[in-house]
């Protein structure tokens, strides 16, 4: 039983030319003896069709895309939890943050960062500051194991 051809000689087989572009079907192609060869299209769910030559390159910047995405959310996910609440606003827009209160310097509150410690825990307790019924917690801007501004408010020991 004879297997393929055996007066085929493979370096007898027409070698192939080199890449040429087609401006009628812009697409690559090489001539291979009489014939032409088309380069070999992948079809991708998010670019469509991508020439075989442009699939490593293709794969590389949709994982540095990727990799950009992930680091935006987790910079998001971390700007929300370094963003505590003012007990003096009310709204959606009560969290402090760089460029909405004067108070608010790099990235914590200058009121909450003083000199004293405060002198007992605070939490749970109810803000007589807030403008509405505000509990403190660790959530909130001035709180640094207990409330910074009644930290303030008591005598010193000196």
């Amino acid at each position: 039983m004879l297997i393929g051809n055996p007066f085929y000689d493979p370096e007898d087989a027409p070698k192939p030319g080199a890449w040429e572009w087609d401006e009628k079907e812009g697409r690559r192609f090489r001539r291979v003896g009489n014939s032409v060869e088309w380069e070999a299209e992948i079809v991708t769910a998010h670019a469509g069709k991508i020439p075989a030559s442009m699939l490593s390159t293709y794969n590389k910047t949709q994982e540095k895309s990727k990799l950009e995405d992930e680091k935006a959310a987790k910079e998001r996910e971390l700007e929300a939890a370094r963003a505590r609440y003012c007990p003096f606003r009310i709204g959606n827009g009560d969290r402090c943050r760089a460029g909405n209160c004067a108070f608010f310097d790099g990235d914590k509150c200058v009121l909450a960062y003083t000199k004293k410690d405060p002198a007992r825990d605070t939490k749970g307790k109810l803000c007589p500051l807030a403008r509405r019924m505000y509990t403190c917690s660790d959530r909130c801007a001035l709180y640094r194991g207990g409330c910074s501004i009644a930290a303030n408010m008591t005598e010193s020991e000196d």
